[in-house]
């Protein structure tokens, strides 16, 4: 039986999928790639600078509890930066 494009396009995007869904992204970042660089909204890159999180390795060791003592840190831009740390398995989240 000939698969159809869709079905194929179906299971190569369910190889980046967790199993709840979740699109991962099997791409290893640089942990010295400069914040600058990262596909983040222009708000939290200012917001990540402004507190002196420059680079990637420095991402790994954020809690909530200190994003949510940042300057400027509400809970979309709490949110946007867990997805992404999520996304490329920068680190683990309860929110998932």
């Amino acid at each position: 039986m000939r698969m159809e494009f869709i079905d194929v396009m179906r299971k190569e995007t369910k190889k980046l999928m967790d199993k709840k869904g979740v699109f991962r992204k099997n791409i290893d970042l640089d942990p010295k790639t400069p914040i600058q660089d990262l596909e983040l909204s222009l708000r939290l890159k200012n917001i990540l600078l402004n507190n002196n999180i420059k680079f990637v390795s420095q991402l790994e060791h954020l809690t909530l509890w200190v994003l949510f003592r940042m300057k400027g840190m509400g809970q979309k831009s709490i949110i946007e930066l867990q997805d992404f740390q999520y996304q490329y398995r920068i680190t683990e989240f309860n929110r998932f």
